[in-house]
């Protein structure tokens, strides 16, 4: 009879530490409190609106450079803007960090590849008073002339090429096209 006693009182103790066990384990409901489950749905939104905030306008600046000072990284620019209406010329000093990539025909360079007179497009964030620059194009004047003139010919030749093609060939134009007869 002891015997059964013990396990009796051994299987309550058990129980009753088991049951103690999942109720501290359990979260008390708090309608203040989001769930794991509410958390999880309102992360898409959160990741949606940081999107929109780092969607940023970039804008170009385009203008012939004028000077470079190597020792500061700075890029005086000519504006390129011509008109009735603009009057005097701008200019505008840029510094170049050296995160700012640098491009002339599609290869990187540094500012001791460029030359005053070059064409140059600024890509920046802000205003162009104090722009954050992502990158700079930088395009010889000459070899921008050179590239257009090579493009207006490779179209010019395209286009008579395609004239060629669609004009009859005079071996079998004078030829009467033949004809047939359906049903007979």
């Amino acid at each position: 009879m002891k015997k059964m006693l013990i396990v009796a009182v051994t299987a309550v103790m058990t129980s009753g530490i088991a049951f103690a066990q999942q109720s501290n384990t359990t979260p008390a409901t708090n309608t203040n409190t989001p769930t794991v489950d509410t958390q999880k749905k309102d992360q898409p939104v959160a990741k949606k609106e940081m999107k929109k905030e780092k969607k940023v306008a970039v804008k170009n600046y385009k203008g012939i450079l004028d000077s470079v000072n190597l020792d500061n990284n700075t890029i005086v620019v000519k504006d390129m803007k011509k008109g009735k209406d603009v009057k005097e010329e701008v200019m505008h000093t840029f510094t170049l960090t050296p995160d700012v990539k640098m491009i002339m025909n599609g290869k990187e360079v540094t500012l001791k590849d460029v030359a005053k007179g070059d064409k140059v497009m600024i890509k920046y964030v802000g205003s162009i008073e104090s722009p954050d620059i992502k990158q700079v194009k930088f395009a010889k004047p000459e070899e921008h002339k050179k590239a257009k003139a090579e493009k207006k010919e490779m179209k010019k030749e395209s286009e008579e090429k395609t004239m060629k093609k669609s004009q009859v060939d005079p071996k079998t134009a004078n030829e009467a096209p033949a004809t047939t007869t359906a049903g007979h």
